[in-house]
Formats: C-alpha cells, structure tokens, sequence
C-alpha cells in the first residue's frame, strides 16, 4: 500500500464516522421530556400592583415555584443542589447566553442561547426541534428561551447544532404562571432542570 493510498483511506474513513454521526443526528429522535412549572407569587402589594399592570416578575424567596415531571416527580424549588456543578455566563438570569455542565470526565459542555427572529412584528422562538408533535401554545415573556448545544463538527466548516433545553410561558393566570419545560434528559438529570429553572426564574 502506498503512502498516498493510506491517508485516502483515512480520509475517507475519517468523513464516513462523522456521516453516520450525521445520520443518527437527524433520524434517531432524541430524548426529549417535559416538565410543567408552576410559580406562585407572594401576595403583596408591590407584587399584586406589578402584576395587575402586567409586569413580568421574576420569582422572589417568598415565590412558590413548583416542577412537576413527566413521570410525576415533584421537585420544590426551595433548596436545589447544584450537585454537577453547571455555571452561567456570569449575567443574571433570563439574560444568560450560555452555561456550561461539568461532565464525567472533567471537561465542561456549553449550551448556547438561540437567538430570537420576529415573525409578523412578534418576537418568535422555533420550539419545533423540542416539541416534535407536542405543538403548544405560548405567549410571549421574558423567559421563552431556547438553548442549544454543537454536537460534533465536520472538519472545520460545518457545525451540527442540537436543541437541548426550552421553556415555553403557557396561556395562564399572572398570579399563577405556567411554562413548559422541555430538555434532553441524556444531557440533563431532573435535579440539573431544577437548578437551571432556580437560576433563571429567581431574583
């Protein structure tokens, strides 16, 4: 075998591992589950008076937040561990543009915020990659948010993108606001989901 013949084989070799990794990308389903958070605000003045003239309000100690899993897991969100050690950008809350996970063997993944379009003047959020079938109705707010993650890269030209984490603000009364939670439980636990919904939602 020839010099030039063993690095085609490489090559070729090298671009058929990352097409398969293409192909179970885009025909295997990922692991898609769901969680319904419920937030219940303190009943003050203050509160009450934001509320009633529809300014969104990030949850305060005093604030319930309440996640019900797909499988009927109830996790209160009084005291959650940050038990795989995930770190945000340093900016607070909804603002974040990306956070990174510690993994197994001791390197960091980052998930990115997916930028908003604006479809007919709205701001918009594509949750279809999320959602599959499970269309749902949202309305607009401050934490619609959709992060993502880069699965592998093809040489140095094409990077494959992959949802991982949604949260979608349901039609719902403002003293008692719904979202839908949506995550990649091979790249979350349900105690990771806890810990990102503290961060996001809390003052």
């Amino acid at each position: 075998m020839t010099k030039k013949s063993y690095h085609s084989k490489l090559f070729l070799i090298y671009y058929l591992i990352h097409f398969v990794k293409l192909f179970i990308y885009l025909y295997i389903k990922m692991p898609i589950n769901f969680a319904d958070l419920t937030i219940i605000h303190n009943d003050s003045f203050i509160t009450n008076t934001l509320l009633y003239f529809n300014y969104e309000q990030y949850s305060s100690k005093d604030s319930q937040m309440i996640l019900l899993f797909s499988d009927d897991t109830i996790i209160n969100l009084d005291n959650i561990l940050n038990k795989n050690k995930i770190s945000f950008d340093g900016s607070n809350s909804s603002q974040n543009l990306f956070f990174k996970k510690k993994k197994m063997d001791d390197t960091y993944q980052t998930y990115f915020k997916k930028c908003t379009t604006f479809k007919n003047d709205i701001e918009y959020l594509n949750y279809d990659e999320l959602l599959g079938k499970n269309k749902i109705g949202y309305t607009p707010s401050i934490f619609n948010c959709i992060y993502y993650k880069i699965d592998f890269q093809i040489g140095n030209i094409e990077r494959i993108k992959k949802d991982v984490f949604g949260i979608i603000h349901k039609k719902s009364s403002q003293y008692k606001p719904l979202y839908k939670i949506a995550y990649d439980s091979d790249e979350f636990t349900k105690e990771d989901v806890a810990y990102i919904i503290n961060y996001l939602f809390r003052v």
